[in-house]
């Protein structure tokens, strides 16, 4: 799936990672938001996570979520 199709599917949901000190030190956690582009994903993040100044986002995959992975069926095309 493209980026577009996958933001599409899944109704604009991001998973951000965040981290408190440069080179992925200190790991503080990931939040899954939905926002309109990665942008605001981070903001949103950085609201979340207080004291977070590295934040990375990308279109949340359910099929590569270990968490919710056994719910997630493919449609047979």
């Amino acid at each position: 799936m493209t980026r577009a199709e996958l933001l599409a599917a899944t109704g604009n949901r991001w998973q951000v990672k965040c981290w408190q000190d440069g080179n992925c030190k200190r790991f503080m956690g990931s939040v899954y938001v939905r926002a309109i582009d990665a942008e605001q994903a981070k903001r949103i993040a950085r609201q979340v996570k207080t004291g977070a100044k590295y934040c990375v986002a990308w279109p949340w995959d359910p099929r590569k979520d270990m968490t919710v992975s056994g719910f997630v069926q493919e449609s047979a095309q």
